[in-house]
């Protein structure tokens, strides 16, 4: 009786709180699967391709009155969500960070149109914006023209425009199609392409990369595919926030409308969770596929074109979504399709995969498939559905970072359409004496294949380049890692600051990366995997020693020898390791992997109590998806070659520190290789004795010393002594063993080599200090 009452109480609170929002139509709220699941709500005919959805415990989406009313009486509990941008869009713990000064800046173009919907342009207001786009730049776009002489249910034409150096004529370049507006209640869509049109347009004169982009693209724009149900919407809620998501085909039944994006013809009607036969729900597919005269014209202008890349934006979830929609298997072409969106998402760290994989719900009669998918009238080409905001209907404060964080995926796609080839490289800041080569990463993005020329040099007059001027063939989507060798006529000193240039040219595009490098010697901790002596398992799950690979002969590290990855794999260290004399820590490992991208994960996680880990962030690795570690970081796909991990841990300084292996298939059954690891090493640069941190009072004598010596000070702190470590100029350490009295500290240690040495006195209770002594 008592649940009784609170679940009628609950249920009046609920709707109390959505009666007093009800004039904006679309509510913000949080279902939660306590006691029923996804699919249990996907039975609902609810449109459940936009959201954020945490597998097995909730789903945050914008809902109708009557979707609400629906939702609670099949027996969902739910909350009302706050519909604002979040602090941060991630959903893991670990958020990877990006140097802020490679994040591309997209300044407000200064004729961006605010419109009168909530900020959002009406229909008019984004044709007069395009009408104004060709009367100043009459050179480098079209006239705004009908891709079809069809109609819409209202008698509206969908138009088109391109961008290029050229734009009149048809020239042999590579093309990309940007789509927007396929649901009416996703201006987002438009607006973020309406900020890049002009974001080209207006830079074009002044950004040569701008200049070339354009020069060498011919980029195709449908700013609105649905103007018939986003009219309805502007009608309805003239000040923004209608739902409409349909467009308005009247279905002699009472209801209206079909959704679009259901509409397409391979895969359509596959089963009735990825879109629905009932004419009222909002994922109504129609009644054959193209059976909607905005379809019929998109597919005929499709085929007109020798598009490569179309890019069909919706809203909302920070999500890069791939085919396929309809089928729970990868397309053939996944590992490129993933290498491309991967890197569209380096900064916005949108969450990529299939459907199935970013929101756990199949789809069906979608643009991305045909469009990938049937062949028999028009190629292949690669499109991607990104769902971008946390909204159909941000605040106006919001649009601007909102179209901000889709920038750079449109000009990268647009480079990949062609000739691209994405270069990355060693990032670290610290090189060491055994290494002898700058480790680049090659992938070719781009749909054209062609040669990488790469070039490097350095400021560093003790490096001679075996070959300054590589040339590199790349398989599509597959990366490629080269070691640029070098070999030292001068070997550096610890701490010097070394500078390499690299330079990568692929037909029109280029790309330089600058690295600044300190010197800091050998590594203080180093592990080969000969035995498995440092290493235990808590979980009893272990990874193993094997022959199969190996970077240091004979052996390497996996989670599955001689067989495939199955369940969950840990190891951590046995022993912790001691960085607390650090100025800078690195760790270093070579590693390799297998893995399936979309359910199989591995990381290395690191602690410093032996009981709380988080996953580190690397150069290799991305944001796991929703059957893996969601929101964190991850290695997963296929890196077939060793390649040199190297990973700033400075955050840990001042700490014993321990590292964990995870190895994860618990969700799939894969029959990937797995994960091998090896020569796993940790590198400091120490304080020393002539830089600014805290020096001890502590007096030294001897000196020079020979056996042993002397720290004279007051009782108290060397009372409070911990340890003492003896610090070489190399950065390597050593422990002192030592005796006290009541004034003065014996330090022994027999064999010590001749040399300036910084001694860092550990405390209980206090910050260390540090002193110098020079052995003769």
């Amino acid at each position: 009786m008592q649940r009784s009452l609170f679940s009628i109480v609950a249920t009046v609170l609920f709707f109390f709180q959505l009666n007093a929002q009800i004039q904006s139509h679309a509510h913000k709220a949080k279902i939660s699967f306590s006691e029923k699941s996804f699919a249990d709500l996907a039975k609902l005919g609810i449109a459940l391709d936009h959201g954020i959805h945490k597998t097995g415990e909730y789903f945050i989406g914008d809902f109708s009155h009557e979707e609400l009313e629906k939702i609670q009486s099949a027996g969902f509990a739910m909350e009302m969500v706050v519909n604002e941008l979040p602090a941060s869009k991630r959903t893991g713990e670990v958020m990877c960070p990006v140097t802020p000064e490679n994040i591309p800046y997209f300044p407000l173009p200064s004729n961006y149109p605010y419109g009168s919907m909530g900020g959002f342009p009406t229909l008019a207001e984004m044709y007069e914006s395009i009408d104004e786009m060709r009367t100043l730049f009459p050179k480098l776009i079209t006239l705004r023209k009908a891709i079809s002489t069809k109609k819409t249910h209202n008698g509206n034409s969908i138009y088109y425009v391109k961008i290029s150096d050229n734009p009149e004529i048809d020239e042999s370049e590579p093309e990309i199609l940007y789509t927007a507006l396929h649901h009416a209640r996703e201006p987002l869509s438009m607006s973020q392409l309406l900020f890049y049109m002009w974001h080209l347009l207006e830079n074009y004169q002044y950004d040569p990369a701008i200049k070339k982009l354009v020069d060498s693209r011919e980029l195709y724009f449908v700013t609105c595919l649905n103007p018939d149900g986003y009219e309805f919407n502007r009608t309805t809620m003239p000040t923004g926030g209608g739902f409409w998501r349909k467009n308005r085909r009247n279905n002699n039944d009472g209801s209206y409308g079909i959704d679009l994006n259901r509409n397409y013809s391979l895969g359509w009607g596959h089963n009735d969770d990825g879109s629905s036969p009932a004419t009222s729900n909002d994922t109504y597919r129609g009644n054959s596929a193209f059976s909607e005269p905005e379809t019929q014209m998109i597919k005929e202008f499709v085929e007109s074109r020798d598009l490569n890349i179309v890019l069909n934006y919706h809203t909302w979830g920070d999500l890069l979504i791939i085919p396929w929609g309809y089928s729970e298997k990868l397309c053939d072409d996944s590992t490129q399709y993933y290498a491309m969106a991967h890197d569209m998402t380096r900064f916005n760290h949108f969450k990529v995969g299939t459907s199935r994989a970013t929101l756990n719900y199949g789809v069906n009669g979608t643009s991305d498939d045909w469009m990938y998918g049937d062949v028999l009238t028009k190629k292949k080409i690669f499109a991607f559905t990104p769902e971008v905001g946390y909204s159909f209907w941000p605040e106006r404060k919001d649009i601007y970072p909102l179209n901000v964080s889709t920038q750079y995926m449109n000009i990268i796609s647009a480079w990949n359409a062609g000739e691209c080839v994405r270069m990355t490289a060693d990032q670290s800041l610290a090189i060491d004496s055994e290494t002898k080569s700058i480790q680049i990463h090659l992938t070719r993005t781009g749909i054209v294949d062609a040669p990488a020329k790469v070039t490097i040099s350095s400021d560093f007059s003790g490096i001679l380049f075996h070959q300054s001027v590589n040339s590199y063939s790349l398989k599509a989507g597959e990366p490629l890692h080269a070691d640029i060798n070098f070999d030292y006529m001068t070997m550096p000193s610890i701490g010097d600051t070394i500078h390499f240039d690299i330079l990568m040219e692929t037909g029109a595009y280029s790309e330089k990366i600058k690295l600044t490098k300190i010197f800091l010697g050998n590594p203080f901790w180093n592990e080969e995997f000969l035995t498995m002596d440092k290493w235990h398992s808590n979980a009893n799950k272990p990874w193993s020693i094997t022959t199969e690979a190996f970077v240091s002969s004979p052996s390497c590290f996996t989670d599955s020898p001689n067989s495939t990855i199955s369940g969950q794999k840990e190891m951590q260290t046995l022993n912790y390791i001691d960085i607390r004399t650090a100025e800078r820590a690195y760790l270093s490992f070579m590693a390799k992997w297998d893995l399936n991208s979309e359910m199989d994960y591995a990381q290395i996680q690191i602690s410093t109590d032996d009981f709380n880990y988080e996953p580190l962030c690397g150069n290799f690795t991305t944001t796991g998806g929703a059957f893996e570690d969601n929101g964190n970081p991850v290695y997963t796909g296929k890196q077939t070659e060793w390649v040199r991990e190297w990973i700033d841990i400075t955050k840990y300084k001042g700490e014993r520190i321990y590292l964990k292996l995870v190895a994860n298939s618990s969700t799939s059954n894969s029959k990937q290789d797995g994960i091998y690891i090896d020569d796993i090493k940790v590198y400091s640069k120490y304080y020393t004795a002539t830089e600014n941190h805290q020096k001890s009072n502590f007096t030294v004598y001897p000196q020079p010393a020979y056996d042993q010596f002397i720290l004279s000070g007051e009782s108290s702190k060397i009372k409070d002594i911990e340890s003492i470590v003896l610090i070489n100029q190399q950065g390597q350490s050593m422990n002192l063993s030592y005796t006290t009295n009541a004034t003065h500290v014996i330090c022994e240690n027999k064999n010590v080599p001749k040399g300036i040495y910084s001694v860092m006195i550990h405390f209980r209770t206090k910050k260390p200090e540090i002193q110098k002594v020079i052995f003769n």
